[in-house]
């Protein structure tokens, strides 16, 4: 455990800061990890023009309707370079330091990081084929 300032780019910052391996994987405390999510993301990270790596997004419990939020996301995501936090971030640490780490703002800091990456040219984001499991607790109260 660490002391950060409130806020979860302040929060991510300041685990990146006291991180000591050369890569950094950011992912929201609701989502799960597939397995061998390590070597899935060390082999995208070992691309020198791969700023950052993320997985697809899988909805978890399965809630009708859901499944559009999926497709959405992970469109965008594969299409457009477009991932977000909740899609988990991998990045080497240099990298993440080049790209100015989060921006302490109180909402998408997440889409900002990723636009900076974009800015390096294409294949600069990357969405892996597997999945990880978040939580669809926030799209319940559509239902």
């Amino acid at each position: 455990m660490i002391d950060a300032p409130p806020g979860r780019a302040a929060c991510c910052n300041a685990g990146a800061a006291a991180a000591r391996g050369p890569l950094l994987l950011f992912i929201h405390g609701d989502t799960l990890l597939p397995q061998g999510f390590s070597a899935m993301l060390r082999n995208q990270l070992r691309v020198p023009e791969v700023a950052v790596a993320a997985f697809r997004l899988r909805l978890h419990p399965r809630l009708p309707g859901l499944w559009w939020v999926e497709w959405g996301t992970n469109r965008r995501s594969t299409r457009h370079g477009l991932p977000y936090g909740d899609q988990g971030l991998g990045l080497r640490r240099e990298a993440f330091e080049a790209l100015g780490r989060f921006p302490e703002q109180p909402f998408l800091e997440d889409l900002h990081l990723v636009l900076e990456a974009r800015r390096r040219g294409p294949g600069a984001v990357v969405t892996m084929g597997a999945s990880v499991r978040s939580s669809s607790r926030r799209w319940e109260m559509l239902n």
